[in-house]
C-alpha cells in the first residue's frame, strides 16, 4: 500500500546549528521491545491478521489472487499455528531484509498490496520469543528461526535447507496449550470473513462459521451497505481488515452535520468497502488514522449513499414481482424509511410504515381462516390476519375434496414430517374454501407465488389413522416408540409381523416396563424417556416396539427384550464411537490438568512418567463430548457393564506419581493453567528427588 506522505516545505533563517533525530545503538533493544510488546492490544488478532494479509499479498504478487492461503489451527497435542501461502517465496537475502529490519517493506509502491509499514512480519514477537519461517523459493526450502537473543534485539538464523519443488512461505508459531481455545476462536472470527476463504485445518466448524458470518445488511450496493443494529459502530473494510469508526469521530462541520444527521443512529451504521489506499490505518492496523484523507473518504461515501439511496430503494421496491415478496421485505424497507425518511411507495400507493406486515386472510375468499397455535400444534383458532415471515406455509382445502373429520389428522401428519418440526406460531395457517375453483384461484394468484402452499387433499393418511379412534390402537399388536407429550402419543400403532423380530418393551396401559441388571424397574414413561435419551446420545437408533404384557408370551426368539439388549449393544458398539466414548469418560478435570502439565514440558524421562504421558495423549482431549460420559454413568447406575481399557491404569499412575512427588498432587488438583516456569520448578524438584 502506498504511504500517504506529504512534502513539507520549510524556510529557515538564522539557524546556528542543527541535528537529525536518531536512535542510538544502546537504545535499540528498548525501542524494539516497545514495538514488540506495546504495538498490539489484541495479540491473537494481530498475529492472524498480519500474517494472513501478508500471505494474501504474496498470492497477489504471484498473479494468483483467487487462490486460498492455508491456515492450520493449533490443538492441545499439536500447539503450532501455521500460516502458509503459495506465492513465490523469499530468497535468503529477502528473508534477512524483511524479518531483520523494523520498518522495512517492499510494498509501498503499489495499492494492490495491503502491507506497507514493515511491522507485521514481526507481529509474532508480541506473543512469543521465537517463531519459525519456512521459505520455498528457487528449488530450495530454507528453514529459519526468528528469535529474541541475549541483546533483546532479535535475530533471524538459517537452520537448514533442502530441495523442493514447492513455492511460498510458511510461518509457524507455538501457542500455549491453555490459550489454544481462545486463540482459535479469535482466528475463526477473523478468517470467516477473509477473501478468498482460506483452507483451514483442525477446525471442523469453520465452514459453518463462514456461512453464519454474513453481515446483517439492510441494503447493499457496489461499495457500501447499511448495517442493522451494529452498536453504533460503522465499518470500513480494506484489504481483508475491518476498521471501526463512529459518527462522532468524523469531525463534521455544522453544515455537514446537518446534511449527514441521518447517519447518527444507534439502530443503523454504515459498511464501506474501501480500495487499498483509500483510508490510512494506524501502525497497529487496529484502527484508522482519522486524518484528512480518511475523513474525506468517509464523508464522500456518506454523501454518495444519501444521494443514491432514494433511487435504489425505489428500484428495489419496483423489482418485487409479487405482493408477498414485498411483504417479506417490508421490515427492511421500514428500517430505511426510518433512517432516511423516504416514503415507501408500492404500486402507486404510499405504505404506512408504522404497521407490521401481515397477510389479510379475508382477501383469499376463504370461508374459514384458521391458524395453528401454541406448541401443542393440534389446536385451531379463527383468525383474520397472520404475520408474514419467510418460512410461512398455507395449508388449504375445499369442502368437497376431503372429509371434514380428517382435517386435523392431515395437519398433524404434515407436522410430523422432519422438515416441519420447528414450525413456530403463525408460521402455519389453514384456509377452507367453499369450492375447488376458489381454491384454485388462491393457488394461481400471482401475488402469492412465493408463499408455500400445501393442499391437505394431497396428504395421504394411513388406513388406521383415517379411520381414526383409539380403539384401533387397542386391537393392534405392536406399537413403535415415537415420543410425544401424552403417554399414548408416544406409541404409534404399526403393522409388524411376529416373525419379523425386533427389540421390544412390555407395556401396560401404554406405560413401558424395563427391568435393569441392578434390579431397578423403569415403569413410567418419564423415566423411560430419560433412558432412551441417554441411549440416543450414544448412537442408539434402533426402533423399539411396545408389546402388551399379555402378548409377550407370543413372541419367539427373534425378539429381544430392551433391558437385555442394551448390554449386548454396549459390547458390540462401533469401534470408532467406542473410542470417542472412552475419551469422553477418561477426560475430566484431573486428567486435563496432567495433559496441561505434559504439554508445558513436565519431566517424562522414566517409565512411570512416559507411560502416563502415552496414555494421556491417547485418551485425553479437552474439548470432548460430555454426553457420552454422562450416558455411561447413567447406564452404569442401572447396572450395565461398560469396561474402559486403561482407565484404571491411568488413575493408578496419577495416584502413584502424586504420592511420589507431592508437588504434582497440588499442581494437578488445584490449578487449571500452568506456565512453563511453574513446570520447570516441578521438574527441578523431581530431578533432585
Amino acid at each position: 500500500m502506498k504511504i500517504d506522505v506529504k512534502t513539507i516545505n520549510i524556510e529557515t533563517e538564522g539557524i546556528m546549528s542543527e541535528a537529525f533525530f536518531s536512535v542510538k545503538e544502546k537504545n535499540m533493544a528498548h525501542i524494539f521491545s516497545i514495538l514488540r510488546n506495546s504495538l498490539y492490544s489484541d495479540k491473537p488478532l494481530a498475529i492472524i491478521r498480519e500474517y494472513c494479509t501478508n500471505a494474501q499479498d504474496a498470492h497477489v504478487e504471484a498473479g494468483k489472487p483467487n487462490e486460498p492461503i492455508r491456515v492450520k489451527y493449533p490443538t492441545i497435542f499439536d500447539n503450532t499455528l501455521s500460516i502458509r501461502d503459495f506465492g513465490n517465496g523469499l530468497s535468503n537475502e529477502d528473508v534477512f531484509t524483511v524479518f531483520n529490519s523494523y520498518g522495512e517493506s517492499t510494498k509501498r509502491d503499489s495499492n494492490d498490496l495491503v502491507g506497507m509499514l514493515g511491522l507485521g512480519s514481526k507481529s509474532a514477537f508480541s506473543y512469543v520469543n521465537d517463531f519459525t519461517i519456512k521459505s520455498y523459493n528457487n528449488g530450495l526450502m530454507s528453514h529459519y528461526i526468528a528469535y529474541i537473543d541475549e541483546t533483546n534485539i532479535g535475530k533471524v538464523s538459517l537452520v537448514n535447507t533442502e530441495a523442493t519443488d514447492e513455492t511460498g512461505l510458511e510461518i509457524i508459531i507455538s501457542i500455549l496449550p491453555h490459550h489454544v481455545r481462545s486463540f482459535n476462536s479469535t482466528f475463526t472470527e477473523y478468517l470467516c470473513k477473509f477473501e478468498p476463504t482460506p483452507i483451514v485445518i483442525n477446525d471442523a466448524y469453520f465452514d459453518s462459521s463462514v456461512k453464519s458470518s454474513k453481515r446483517n445488511l439492510v441494503i447493499e450496493h457496489d461499495d457500501w451497505g447499511i448495517l442493522h443494529d451494529n452498536n453504533n459502530q460503522s465499518i470500513i473494510r480494506m484489504g481483508n481488515v475491518d476498521y471501526v469508526f463512529t459518527y462522532d469521530s468524523l469531525k463534521l462541520t455544522t453544515e455537514e452535520s446537518a446534511d449527514l444527521k441521518c447517519f447518527d443512529s444507534r439502530r443503523f451504521s454504515v459498511y464501506l468497502k474501501a480500495k487499498i489506499g483509500d483510508v490510512v490505518p494506524s501502525a497497529s492496523r487496529e484502527s484508522l488514522e482519522m486524518n484528512s484523507k480518511t475523513l474525506d473518504y468517509i464523508k464522500k461515501q456518506l454523501y454518495k449513499i444519501k444521494n443514491s439511496i432514494k433511487g435504489l430503494l425505489e428500484e428495489k421496491v419496483n423489482n418485487y414481482g409479487s405482493l408477498y415478496e414485498f411483504l417479506l421485505n417490508y421490515r427492511t424497507l421500514r428500517l430505511l424509511n426510518i433512517m432516511f425518511g423516504i416514503p415507501i411507495v408500492y404500486r402507486g400507493k404510499t405504505v404506512n410504515c408504522n404497521a407490521s406486515p401481515v397477510l389479510d386472510l379475508k382477501d383469499f375468499n376463504a370461508t374459514k381462516h384458521k391458524s395453528i397455535t401454541k406448541w401443542s400444534r393440534n389446536l385451531l383458532e379463527d383468525t383474520d390476519y397472520v404475520d408474514v415471515n419467510p418460512k410461512q406455509t398455507a395449508l388449504y382445502y375445499s369442502r368437497k375434496s376431503i372429509p371434514a373429520s380428517t382435517v386435523r389428522k392431515r395437519i398433524n401428519k404434515f407436522l410430523e414430517s422432519s422438515q416441519n418440526e420447528n414450525l413456530r406460531h403463525n408460521n402455519l395457517f389453514v384456509l377452507e374454501f367453499e369450492t375447488p375453483s376458489l381454491a384454485n384461484e388462491f393457488v394461481s394468484n400471482s401475488d402469492y407465488t412465493l408463499l408455500n402452499k400445501v393442499n391437505l387433499a394431497d396428504i395421504v393418511l394411513d388406513r388406521d389413522t383415517a379411520s381414526g379412534t383409539r380403539s384401533v390402537l387397542d386391537k393392534t399388536e405392536f406399537y413403535q416408540y415415537v415420543g410425544g407429550n401424552a403417554v399414548q402419543d408416544c406409541w404409534k400403532p404399526v403393522r409388524h409381523s411376529l416373525d419379523d423380530g425386533g427389540i421390544y418393551v412390555p407395556i401396560k396401559y401404554y406405560q413401558p416396563i424395563v427391568e435393569t441388571p441392578k434390579g431397578l424397574v423403569i415403569d413410567t414413561m418419564g423415566t423411560f424417556k430419560v433412558m432412551r435419551e441417554y441411549l440416543s446420545r450414544l448412537g442408539f437408533d434402533k426402533p423399539i416396539y411396545g408389546v402388551r404384557t399379555s402378548d409377550v408370551k407370543n413372541l419367539d426368539d427373534s425378539w429381544v427384550n430392551l433391558g437385555e439388549y442394551i448390554q449386548e449393544w454396549l459390547h458390540t458398539m462401533d469401534e470408532t464411537l467406542k473410542q470417542k466414548v472412552f475419551t469422553s469418560c477418561i477426560t475430566n478435570h484431573r486428567t486435563n490438568c496432567w495433559s496441561d502439565l505434559f504439554n508445558c514440558g513436565l519431566f517424562d524421562g522414566d517409565e512411570d512418567f512416559s507411560r502416563l504421558k502415552e496414555l494421556i495423549k491417547k485418551y485425553v482431549y479437552r474439548y470432548t463430548n460430555s454426553d457420552y460420559s454422562n450416558s455411561i454413568v447413567y447406564l452404569r447406575g442401572l447396572g450395565y457393564r461398560f469396561p474402559i481399557p486403561e482407565q484404571e491404569e491411568i488413575h493408578g499412575w496419577m495416584e502413584h506419581l502424586s504420592r511420589e512427588h507431592p508437588i504434582l498432587r497440588v499442581m494437578s488438583g488445584e490449578f487449571d493453567n500452568f506456565s512453563r516456569g511453574a513446570v520447570d520448578i516441578a521438574n527441578s524438584y523431581i530431578m533432585r528427588k
